[in-house]
């Protein structure tokens, strides 16, 4: 009886226990871990990673890494199972003996490791396509493929569709609202201005472009709000391939490049040429006011204008194999441009207090043109312990440049009543010595140190001459002819400390740079010299929380140099209505950056997150005044400082298989406070922007892409820039097994991007409005010779199968 008891009571026990569990078919565990490189120990995006049953080897579920290398296998059932983890390149790995059930409801299986393995035999190609964003620890990547509304263009029309980045109707490009950046291509200073160069990369030739908004000291600190970075393209495969690009477009606009490619054992041998004729022809309206004692004198201009370029380069890359730890590169480059504007204006002019108005037709021409090169030798020697590697970089870049423009002024009657001549020619050129060692000193710890040098001289030879109503004839003024020889050397060392600690990375830089420079008026004998030290900090901080969650953080100081125009102590015209003059006591801007930046990897797609803030010191503000009744004089000057804070959002999302939504949103608070001119200067603005892209696969070989944004008013030491909108749409087809694809793109479709700017001082006010030729339509051919590959990857999705993003 006793024994009886005592199992109906055990069985009890059981039964109440069994009845407050879920039932074993509702058991829902998972895996988790992240897969990375065994010799970089950096993470594999898109690597395989597949369960199966230790039973029966039936595959159970699988996934892809993100882009982090991280993986999450979810709704697993309890059981016994093995991981198969593989990447293309990489040798397989398993993971054997892993258990799931209501004690143990989830295994981490950590860092999975991969080694490299060679593949011998013929290419094998994989398909997928790159993100259109890419976040890396310390920039973003933008893929430039991904940008059909942009093929036919150049640099610039890329840039209107990149985080941070904004362009106006004349091609201006600004980087977190300023145009002082350092430019980049392959990683090498520009041998042109910015914008000068910007216009000249066509879009096809880009592979993509990388912006830096806080570079560390490893950086030439030169740029206020940080570095664009263009990659051109470069063949990955082995054998003899191309790419080839024409185009051509409404109202006199073509243009074609290419790119060659040989790939072999030791060497791989990379050659492109490309030119580009484009037509813009614009319309303006001006109305200025000048104010004396005595009287207001009102100038109202009607304009219409043609601007024809002209660009065209060859450049070559060579890279040398020497051994299993040395290389040898090469590269040059050749191009020359030729801009040429030609301007029909009525002007109107009246007197207050003076009955009647003059009325003016102004004819002006001007011609910009020459040619540059650049050429480079770069050596790198790894050691055998990881992370150990010594570079040296040597470049050099030479460019000749001049420029013309002339402006006549008629009566109504057909009277000439003035005219103006000016010229602008020089030579130019800057070498660039530098070397940097990089070694481990312990576990997940590094240290690098460098030197740079960069030696520079220019010259310049300026002219000027007028129409002498008496004589007939033009006269030169002796007063606004110069002869400027500038030279300029800066001296770098830096050092830098790197440190992973778990999860946690740290990154510290120091700077220090001597500056040496001269500047000597030929004509006159005037010198002008400069020797200081500068100070570059640099402090970079990351956490990774798993599971595609980055933190980072960081600091930097920076400087915008001055242009040798910008110390001009002398007058020179630019053309018929504005002079321009320099200001040799100027001061250099110190810029000190602090950011915040949160990345999240969503379901097929990412979320990225900044905080910024930015004081610019002695900030330098191009300042407009009145010379006369016709002619606006530009200058320059330090107004005190500048203060930008800020925000950026990217949600990049692909909403259908078919669908790719990429949201962009800049929003910052900007301020300028100072004197300027004897006057207390302050200025403020809330700016912002937002872009809205959307791609679409409408089938295998057809896509569609509409892009648009929005750039709001922003304030000026002087007045403000109006807000513009800007919508562009393209449609892109594939042919011959995606060796021919043919993309039809319409630029500013709404015809609104205008450039609208008021200025305002103690003795002017003007307000400018500018429409450019909208809509522009371009047609692009692109022919892959001999299946020139890009990076793509497959993965496979949830399921296991393997799919082909679009």
């Amino acid at each position: 009886m006793t024994r009886l008891i005592t199992i109906i009571t055990l069985f009890t026990i059981l039964v109440g226990i069994s009845s407050a569990q879920p039932l074993r078919g509702e058991f829902k565990g998972e895996v988790t871990g992240r897969v990375v490189d065994f010799t970089f120990d950096k993470p594999i995006a898109y690597a395989s990673v597949i369960l199966y049953s230790q039973k029966d080897s039936l595959q159970i579920t699988g996934i892809a890494t993100d882009n982090q290398g991280y993986f999450r296998l979810n709704d697993v059932p309890a059981g016994q199972y093995y991981a198969e983890i593989t990447f293309m390149g990489f040798q397989k790995h398993n993971i054997p003996d892993i258990r799931l059930n209501f004690r143990q409801p989830s295994a981490n299986l950590g860092n999975i490791k991969l080694k490299q393995t060679f593949l011998q035999g013929e290419d094998v190609e994989v398909a997928v396509e790159k993100q259109p964003i890419e976040f890396k620890i310390d920039k973003k990547v933008i893929n430039v493929d991904k940008q059909y509304t942009a093929i036919s263009g150049t640099a610039v029309d890329v840039l209107k569709n990149v985080p941070s980045v904004t362009t106006d109707i004349d091609g201006n490009v600004m980087l977190r609202g300023t145009s002082n950046f350092n430019l980049l291509i392959d990683g090498r200073p520009s041998p042109l201005e910015p914008a000068d160069a910007l216009e000249q990369i066509p879009a096809g030739t880009i592979d993509n472009i990388e912006i830096i908004t806080n570079p560390s000291a490893r950086y030439n600190p030169e740029g206020t709000a940080g570095i664009i970075n263009i990659v051109l393209k470069q063949n990955r495969s082995a054998g003899q391939s191309g790419l080839v690009n024409t185009n051509i477009g409404y109202n006199d606009k073509y243009g074609s490049d290419f790119l060659l490619s040989t790939k072999t054992g030791i060497a791989t041998v990379n050659f492109g040429g490309n030119y580009n004729h484009r037509t813009m022809p614009g319309s303006s309206d001006e109305e200025r006011y000048i104010y004396s004692t005595a009287d207001t004198t009102t100038l109202l201009s009607d304009e219409t204008s043609h601007r024809s370029f002209n660009h065209y380069g060859l450049r070559t890359d060579v890279i040398l194999n020497l051994s299993l730890f040395d290389r040898l590169g090469f590269n040059a480059s050749f191009g020359s441009r030729e801009m040429d504007m030609d301007e029909d204006t009525d002007f109107a002019q009246s007197v207050s207090g003076i009955p009647g108005i003059d009325h003016y037709l102004s004819s002006s021409e001007m011609n910009r043109q020459g040619d540059h090169y650049t050429f480079g030798l770069d050596f790198r020697h790894k050691f055998a312990p990881k992370d150990h590697e010594f570079n040296a970089v040597v470049s050099h870049f030479y460019r000749d440049m001049e420029g013309d423009n002339a402006s006549e002024l008629t009566t109504l009657a057909g009277q000439l009543s003035s005219g103006q001549r000016s010229y602008e020619n020089g030579p130019g050129g800057r070498t660039e010595i530098q070397l940097s060692y990089v070694t481990p000193i312990a576990d997940s710890q590094k240290i690098e140190i460098g030197t740079q040098s960069r030696l520079g001289r220019f010259q310049e030879e300026t002219g000027f001459s007028y129409y002498d109503t008496l004589s007939g004839a033009y006269v030169s003024n002796p007063d606004y002819s110069h002869t400027i020889d500038y030279n300029g050397n800066i001296h770098a060392a830096y050092a830098m400390y790197s440190r992973e600690i778990g999860k946690f990375g740290l990154q510290f830089g120091f700077r220090a740079e001597f500056t040496d420079r001269l500047i000597r008026l030929t004509d006159t004998g005037e010198d002008f010299r400069l020797n200081r030290w500068d100070y570059y900090p640099s402090a970079h901080f990351s956490y990774d929380y798993g599971l595609g969650l980055q933190l980072m953080t960081s600091y930097t100081r920076r400087v915008e140099p001055l242009r040798p125009w910008h110390l001009e102590p002398f007058q020179t015209w630019t053309d018929a209505f504005n002079i321009r003059q320099g200001n040799p006591n100027l001061k250099p801007e110190i810029i000190d950056s602090y950011e915040l930046g949160v990345q999240k990897t969503i379901d097929k797609g990412f979320i990225s997150l900044d905080l910024y803030h930015r004081t610019t010191n002695d900030y330098i503000e191009h300042t407009q005044s009145a010379y006369n009744e016709l002619v606006t004089l530009n200058s320059v000057e330090n107004v005190g400082k500048s203060y930008a804070s800020g925000i950026e959002t990217t949600i990049n999302k692909k909403l259908r298989r078919w669908w790719d939504v990429n949201l962009m949103g800049t929003a910052y608070d900007y301020r300028i406070s100072g004197v300027l001119y004897g006057e207390n200067l302050e200025e403020n603005s809330f700016n912002w922007n937002v872009r809205f892209n959307n791609s679409f696969a409408l089938s295998k070989n057809t896509k569609f892409q509409f892009n648009s944004s929005y750039t709001s008013p922003t304030a000026t030491s002087q007045g403000e820039m109006a807000g513009y909108f800007l919508a562009d749409i393209a449609l892109r087809q594939e042919f011959l097994d995606n060796k021919l694809s043919a993309t039809m793109q319409i630029s500013d479709v709404f015809a609104t991007g205008t450039h609208d700017l008021t200025t305002q001082s103690s003795n002017m006010y003007l307000h400018s409005s500018r429409l450019r030729e909208a809509p522009v339509y371009m047609l692009n051919l692109s022919f892959n010779i001999n299946n020139y590959k890009s990076e793509k990857k497959n993965r496979q999705n949830g399921n296991g199968d393997m799919e082909e993003e679009f």
